[in-house]
């Protein structure tokens, strides 16, 4: 450090670098003698480079374009394509074994860092002067051990710049602010994956985002793509994804998407070459790449970087192309990958593509688009397309907008001419816009209703317009019976401001439904029901309801109407009849044996009986089950049943007697009304019969609880059982 902290004095012309408007990354050299040269926004391939190498390269030109030096490592050309030295210490290998750094305030000198290979050799640099083309001193070690890794941006002052590699068999980034004092002492950030085990790890690229906010490194054989976030030196953030052998990285022109190459072998030998995108929402996106048959050339997938044109280029190994990325801004497939984007003059690429400066590939893009015609009081959005940083400022009528969005929403309230201007940092672009009057809508309604059979007329009267309608007339009105959009464009003059308004016109059936004259049966009452889902209902001029209550004979009206024009009227009759009452008990019983049973059915205009009987009382003289239809002078009916059973008490059975002699309740029997037949048998509370007879006298019973079973037959031939619990008392 105290050697290069010496040289500053050796500068007397202090500059002020700049981002913008410079042209350092012009000119590209490459691969096998390949070379493409941007300017004004076009790729050109050139042929008269004179490096020919398998990875790593660097190329430098003034702020105006101009060629001053390309490198691999080891050998460093002068503009004019000489010689300088094939002395340099760098690794041709490495994926990234040099780059190119103005010193800041030193017009005339730059810093050319070089890097080994699979881990050894570490990072050194040298003083170069642009105007002498030589080399002032080196090299100067500055960091070992290092990955094949180093990568450069300009500081937020767009004066300094940030180096940064990264350290071998660690998780170590080793970050350098360079400035017009020379180079700082490092800062240390570790974070991420440890980048060790075979020295292939040590391969692989590593990018700054051309707004140097964002970090990018690819880890080979470890699969792995990792992201970072930046500020001041240090790296935060880590995000991770997987892609099998990764190469090269780079982030989009607005940084918003990183995309990253690899390989692999897929079954039967295929060499398969992927380019994957990863944006903001960390969807990790297939957006490209190419095969390679067994048998076949080997096309291998290298770096891939950002160019002066806004594209993205990439280097495949031994063809006469490079791959292209037309529109890297965009998300997923829209960012329109093409496998042969290039073609170069018969010169071939191989992995490596020139290691800039990140922010000298970034090219200030700051525009917007307005539409052809706005009309006054019309709400509009404007939209910014740029890959600036900070805030959008919008002048309009005199008016400043300061936004963080990109966007503004914006609404002229007279007609005339504007001027709109964008300003971001310091770049500002304008444009005129001619505001129009707006017609009005002649609609006051999307949908207008009309009867079947009916014409409607649709006007679109706009003062001093012209009009042309979907059915292809021109007047201010049309009349049609049909169903439909119709649509009618309102313009002036020659179609500026025009507006087109749609409105539907909808024929609809006239709601037609009549009730039929209704008796209602056993009710007190009767509901009536609107049957269309699309009409009201109005229940006698007064009601407004989907349902209506007739509890009153009399007559009774209805008009529908459908889409507040398409009116029915109906009129019906109602009848009520009255709730059955029953006249019939619900149930009875008789004894057969004595007598019969009248049932009486009550009043009705009709009567029918299961019986087939027709009279409104029916006698009965057996049990069973039976009902009665009565029917009213309204034809309303109702059916009622009985169950008629037998129950025939002509005989009692005393439940205690005491069989001592005193001439009181000594024997047990019945006590008849009637002459009949019989046999009683005694069970002891053991369940053994103990006598049978007609009359019991308990001779020798202990007390006690006897259970008696009574058979027999009364005087009509009918038999019955009867079973009783008596008591014995002494």
């Amino acid at each position: 450090m105290n050697k290069l902290r010496f040289l500053q004095f050796l500068f007397l012309i202090a500059f002020h670098f700049q981002v913008f408007s410079q042209f350092q990354a012009n000119y590209w050299y490459f691969g096998n003698f390949n070379g493409i040269h941007f300017t004004n926004g076009y790729s050109q391939p050139i042929t008269n480079g004179q490096l020919k190498t398998m990875e790593g390269c660097a190329t430098i030109s003034d702020s105006l374009g101009n060629l001053l030096f390309y490198t691999n490592g080891k050998l460093l050309y002068g503009k004019n394509h000489q010689l300088i030295t094939d002395q340099l210490i760098g690794n041709p290998e490495a994926s990234q074994s040099c780059i190119f750094v103005p010193y800041p305030s030193y017009p005339d000198t730059l810093f050319l860092f070089v890097n080994g290979a699979f881990g050894n050799g570490g990072l050194h640099y040298y003083l170069l002067r642009a105007s002498q083309q030589n080399i002032i001193s080196g090299p100067f070690l500055l960091y070992q051990p290092t990955c094949e890794k180093v990568t450069a941006v300009h500081q937020v002052n767009q004066k300094d710049f940030w180096l940064l590699t990264h350290e071998w068999n660690s998780n170590k980034f080793v970050c350098y602010a360079i400035t017009e004092q020379g180079i700082a002492n490092p800062i240390f950030t570790s974070i991420g994956t440890v980048h060790t085990g075979t020295s292939v790890i040590a391969s692989g690229t590593m990018k700054f985002s051309l707004q140097g906010n964002q970090v990018a490194c690819a880890i080979p054989y470890l699969e792995l793509v990792e992201r970072f976030d930046f500020a001041n030196g240090i790296l935060s953030n880590p995000r991770q994804k997987t892609l099998r052998n990764p190469y090269g990285v780079s982030f989009s022109p607005n940084g918003q998407y990183l995309y990253a190459t690899g390989y692999y072998f897929a079954q039967g030998g295929t060499l398969v070459n992927e380019v994957y995108q990863w944006n903001n929402q960390n969807q990790w996106t297939p957006v490209g790449g190419w095969s390679s048959p067994l048998f076949t050339p080997e096309i291998w997938i290298g770096d891939i970087s950002n160019a002066m044109d806004g594209k993205m280029y990439i280097a495949k190994k031994d063809a006469q192309a490079l791959a292209v990325i037309e529109n890297p801004n965009n998300n997923g497939l829209a960012c329109n990958f093409n496998a042969n984007g290039l073609i170069t003059n018969n010169k071939t690429s191989q992995y490596g593509l020139p290691n800039f400066v990140q922010s000298f590939l970034f090219v200030p893009q700051l525009n917007f688009q307005i539409p052809n015609s706005v009309c006054a009081t019309d709400s509009f959005v404007i939209c910014a397309n740029s890959n600036l940083q900070g805030n959008f400022e919008w002048i309009i009528e005199n008016q400043s907008f300061i936004l963080s969005n990109n966007c503004i929403p914006y609404a002229f309230t007279q007609p005339g001419e504007y001027i709109i201007t964008l300003k971001q940092q310091n770049v500002s672009v304008s444009k005129k816009i001619t505001v129009y009057g707006k017609p009005q809508n002649p609609f006051s309604q999307s949908i207008l209703y009309a009867c079947k059979g009916d014409w409607v007329t649709l006007y679109a009267k706009n003062p001093g317009a012209s009009y042309f309608w979907s059915n292809g007339f021109s007047s201010d009105s049309i009349n049609i019976n049909q169903s439909g959009i119709y649509n009618v464009k309102i313009y002036y003059g020659e179609g500026f401001c025009s507006e087109i308004y749609t409105v539907r016109v909808q024929m609809v059936d006239t709601p037609k439904f009549n009730f039929s004259d209704t008796v209602a049966c056993d009710l007190a009452a009767m509901i009536f029901r609107n049957p269309f889902n699309d009409a009201i209902a109005i229940w006698n001029d007064t009601i407004i309801a989907d349902s209506f209550v007739v509890n009153q004979n009399g007559n009774y009206k209805v008009k529908w109407i459908r889409a507040g024009i398409c009116e029915y009227v109906d009129t019906f009759q109602v009848t009520i009849s009255p709730p059955w009452v029953r006249f019939l008990p619900l149930d009875t019983a008789f004894c057969p044996i004595k007598n019969s049973i009248f049932l009486d059915a009550g009043p009705a205009d009709s009567y029918l009986w299961n019986t087939s009987e027709v009279t409104r009382g029916i006698e009965i003289k057996e049990p069973g089950n039976y009902n009665v239809l009565r029917t009213d002078k309204n034809g309303c009916s109702t059916i009622e049943e009985i169950q008629v059973s037998t129950h025939c008490n002509l005989y009692f059975m005393p439940s205690a007697f005491t069989p001592n002699n005193d001439g009181f309740n000594d024997l047990l029997k019945p006590i008849s009304a009637e002459v009949f037949d019989y046999e009683m048998n005694v069970f002891n509370n053991s369940g053994k019969l103990i006598f049978e007879g007609k009359e019991w006298d308990g001779k020798n019973a202990p007390e006690g609880v006897y259970m008696v079973v009574i058979e027999g037959r009364w005087s009509n031939g009918k038999k019955f059982k009867e079973v009783y619990s008596i008591t014995l008392y002494r």
